[in-house]
């Protein structure tokens, strides 16, 4: 039976959400309250010290959620985890249904849910025999059943009827489908619940609010673990201090700057204002910024819209072209698990993986400089103007306007090129002049890659990156040509292009070279949500080990994102770019990409107004999204404003347990 001390405990923290969350906790009844939780000898001093020992009055705002969101996830108590379902380990090609009953949707829950995997949510509130027996063939197609259940409603027939569906779903789905219940609510209500003892998994939250719901989906995908335990007996099998340990911190965590070492005022405060000066010079007409430290995504925002005529809001879920980003996040990424898998060497030459360049001037260039830019390639081919006339028409039998199998390869709306012409471009870049051994940023290498990919596996490269990388850290929202899949309004567009296709590119990629290739290549093409990129990111940060797998060799991670030639005054990495050489040395204006990120730190930047970095010193992954060729590539305010290094460097000033980023230089 729930005690009064455990309704105190939750009276408290009730009245700290809608009380004390948006101004500083200073209502001395509140704080006498939890003091009564503290010397109750009910509950165990273990508990009531996790629950309550941090609470005091003075911390401001950000501070308070981040204690409370610490204390309810140490609160969190797993009861049943058979086979060590817990925390779900590989997502890849997973299917997983959300499943509601009687209409309790705790839409945090499953929002958080849908962060770290695709599902689909279904519901039950009928006791039609038929209808649920659709439901359960239906269900028995999935592999992973997540439900969250509460004994909150004050009519209990209702509840009576949900015990009585639940039973019936876990007693006639087949063994194959594991299910997952958290329990939101009153200890003592399990008493009754023997039909959660058929779940596979079973969380218990001592509470249904938004931390409860938010945390509990992060600890069934092990962004947080399970080290809570009953503060009452239920029965023999749970006796007082019973619970299961999970492990965490295996995915990306979400919770508060205070959480990971920063300040949320002055994180906060300082991205809102460099994010607004961009809208308000038009230097975007909308943008993204995710945040994480320490594996915390600690901030996620929004700002302005699709375009300039404000109709479309930009939304969480949305996609945006990579551009460049595509380089490391897709043809590097596979380059990596292959030669961690011992398949590939950056010390070999271009010849040894792709045969039909090793009679050209390219057969006996290095990886290894292919790699940093320095093998002489040219920087770009601009292989759409050998397309068209002076007069801007198209030359004969490159183009059709419809879909046929000699021209299979949609370049844009109404645009589609013939099969034949990707081996002209391949043509073309064996062909093209080798330059002086010297840094050139080229587009080439990561075009002729994927073909090393190709032949290593003998699957398509990009088949291979998406179900080897992208489905195992659950990212199914990275892809190619995302207009087969999406609908456009969750897809933002790029430019209006005046010159080649001569329409507003929306859904297809931007870049020419990728087009002409059917939207797919290794240099450009690639579009993701900022939370499945940052899961990328973050395997980065974690030296490639995401999920509780070693995905990408640590040293093979390491080597990559290290400066290969500073003698040649190069700063790059393999694939990676790096800070400029002399960073340090250099004014907020000058240094790339912050003053203050660290050597180790590496990242890239993308032509459609994308970047990343990676900070492994500071523990920072931070994705940045917008479209700032809309609706013309003219526009430069982006880069002329240092919007994405300005962003980067408030970070490192919110840093609060770092003495080395106390510099507050972002005003500058």
């Amino acid at each position: 039976m729930l005690t009064k001390s455990i309704k105190y405990i939750f009276s408290a923290f009730l009245l700290i959400l809608t009380q004390g969350l948006c101004a500083q906790v200073s209502d001395t009844s509140l704080i006498n309250q939890i003091n009564q939780v503290r010397s109750d000898s009910v509950v165990n001093s273990t508990y009531r010290k996790e629950m309550t020992g941090n609470l005091s009055l003075d911390f401001d705002n950000g501070a308070a959620k981040a204690v409370l969101r610490d204390q309810y996830a140490k609160s969190l108590t797993v009861l049943i985890n058979k086979d060590n379902i817990l925390p779900v380990k590989n997502l890849q090609d997973i299917k997983i249904a959300v499943l509601e009953l009687n209409g309790n949707r705790f839409p945090v829950y499953q929002n958080r849910l849908l962060d770290y995997c695709p599902a689909d949510t279904l519901s039950i509130s009928t006791d039609d025999e038929d209808k649920f027996a659709e439901l359960i063939a239906s269900l028995s197609g999935y592999d992973l059943i997540i439900m969250g259940i509460s004994d909150s409603d004050p009519d209990k027939e209702i509840n009576s009827r949900m015990l009585t569906r639940l039973w019936c779903i876990l007693h006639n789905l087949p063994e194959s489908v594991r299910t997952i219940i958290t329990y939101f609510g009153n200890p003592s209500g399990l008493e009754n619940y023997d039909a959660l003892n058929k779940a596979d998994g079973l969380v218990f939250a001592f509470a249904d609010n938004e931390y409860t719901e938010d945390l509990s989906a992060q600890l069934i995908f092990g962004g947080i673990g399970a080290s809570g335990n009953l503060p009452v007996r239920i029965n023999n099998d749970r006796p007082e201090g019973f619970g299961i340990s999970t492990t965490g911190n295996i995915r990306l965590q979400y919770g508060f700057p205070e959480n990971a070492g920063l300040s949320s005022a002055g994180l906060n405060r300082k991205i809102d204002s460099i994010a607004n000066i961009g809208l308000e010079a038009k230097a975007y007409p909308g943008c993204e910024i995710m945040v994480a430290r320490k594996g915390i995504v600690v901030f996620h925002k929004t700002y302005g819209y699709h375009t300039y005529d404000d109709i479309i809001p930009v939304r969480k879920d949305d996609l945006f072209d990579l551009a460049s980003v595509t380089k490391v996040s897709s043809t590097l990424a596979g380059l990596m698990l292959l030669d961690s898998e011992g398949k590939f060497s950056v010390e070999k030459k271009l010849g040894d993986y792709l045969p039909d360049f090793r009679k050209t001037n390219k057969g006996g260039l290095l990886m290894k400089d292919l790699l940093t830019h320095q093998a002489g390639l040219k920087d770009w081919i601009p292989f759409w103007k050998e397309t068209v006339r002076k007069d801007s028409s198209f030359k004969r039998n490159i183009f059709r306007t419809e879909y046929s199998k000699k021209y299979p390869l949609k370049v844009a709306n109404n645009l589609y090129i013939n099969k034949n012409y990707r081996k002209k471009i391949f043509n073309e870049i064996k062909k093209s002049p080798l330059g002086e051994k010297k840094y050139v940023y080229s587009d080439l290498t990561f075009i002729i890659s994927t073909g090393i990919i190709d032949n290593l596996t003998g699957e398509k490269w990009y088949d291979f990156v998406t179900k080897n990388i992208f489905h195992k850290l659950g990212a199914y929202d990275m892809c190619f040509n995302p207009y087969k899949k999406y609908p456009l309004d969750r897809i933002v567009p790029t430019e209006y292009d005046s010159l080649f296709r001569r329409q507003l590119l929306h859904g297809t990629v931007h870049d020419e070279g990728a087009a002409m290739l059917g939207g797919i290549s290794g240099h450009a093409g690639l579009f993701a949500t900022a939370n499945d990129l940052m899961k990328l990111m973050e395997l980065y940060r974690r030296k490639g080990e995401y999920g509780g797998e070693q995905i990408i060799n640590r040293d093979v991670l390491e080597e990559y994102s290290r400066v290969q030639f500073p003698e040649n005054n190069n700063r790059r990495g393999l694939g990676f770019d790096k800070p400029l050489l002399n960073n340090k040395e250099l004014g907020p204006a000058e240094a790339y990409p912050a003053m203050s990120a660290s050597p180790e730190s590496f990242g890239h930047s993308g032509y459609t107004g994308t970047f990343v970095w990676i900070d492994p010193e500071y523990e920072i992954t931070y994705v940045f999204f917008s479209n700032r060729v809309y609706p013309t590539r003219n526009n430069n305010l982006l880069s002329d404003l240092n919007i994405r290094p300005y962003i980067l460097q408030a970070i490192y000033d919110s840093i609060t347990d770092s003495p080395q980023t106390s510099q507050d230089t972002w005003q500058h």
